[in-house]
């Protein structure tokens, strides 16, 4: 591809200065010889009656005076986004030129007589949310149609896994039991009837009652023979 293009040097880049390919539908390449194309030279392109379309890189950002004149086959010319001039007579006389797409979101300047010559049903397209006219408006005497999808990038599912400290974790429920510490009131001895005495008596009526402490039963909560009534 780079062979079917002469070129001349141009700061850090090169200029295209005349195709000698054999026409049909190219797309110029944003490199040639390990530069980048930085523009097309006037005249570059003129009566190519082989060539049917035509893509500008994004490298470039001129398309010099008369630089596709007179190519009567061309349909087709998408510019890349950073094309900011077109020259005097750049596409004109070419008379099967049916669209120009724009995939800038700014307007190039054009100069005079860009697309004289050219069909009338001719149509510029560029990206809803660009500068350039809406359809049905002129850019410089060529009229918008339809404008151009945006791009889509397909939406990639991703698998996301948590390290096992992550905050982001859901902790685990956990069962939480409350002891409920007794009030004075409720350590009151409970009675319980009981026949006889621990001094050998028989049938002596007495009480028994419950250790407010450790809740053992006892004959005196002072004298309890378990916890000894006292803490």
């Amino acid at each position: 591809m780079e062979k079917e293009f002469t070129v001349m040097g141009k700061g850090e880049g090169v200029v295209i200065t005349e195709y000698h390919g054999s026409g049909g539908e190219i797309e110029i390449p944003e490199m040639i010889d390990g530069k980048p194309v930085v523009g097309i030279h006037e005249g570059a392109f003129y009566a190519c009656t082989s060539l049917r379309s035509v893509t500008i890189p994004a490298t470039a950002n001129l398309i010099g005076d008369g630089a596709f004149s007179y190519c009567s086959s061309l349909t087709l010319v998408t510019v890349q986004g950073n094309v900011t001039r077109i020259g005097h007579f750049a596409f004109a006389f070419c008379t099967s030129l049916s669209s120009i797409a724009f995939m800038a979101e700014l307007p190039p300047l054009v100069g005079e007589n860009w697309i004289l010559g050219t069909p009338a049903e001719a149509r510029g397209h560029a990206y809803a949310t660009s500068h350039f006219p809406d359809p049905g408006g002129f850019f410089f005497n060529l009229k918008m149609g339809d404008p151009i999808p945006p791009i889509v990038e397909p939406r990639v599912k991703r698998a996301i896994t948590l390290p096992p400290e992550s905050p982001n974790q859901v902790p685990a429920k956990k069962t939480i039991v409350v002891k409920r510490v007794l009030t004075h009131q409720e350590r009151a001895p409970q009675t319980v009837p009981r026949q006889g005495r621990d001094d050998g008596t028989p049938n002596a009526k007495t009480q028994k009652t419950r250790c407010p402490w450790c809740g053992a039963e006892t004959y005196g909560p002072e004298n309890c023979d378990f916890c000894g009534g006292k803490r």
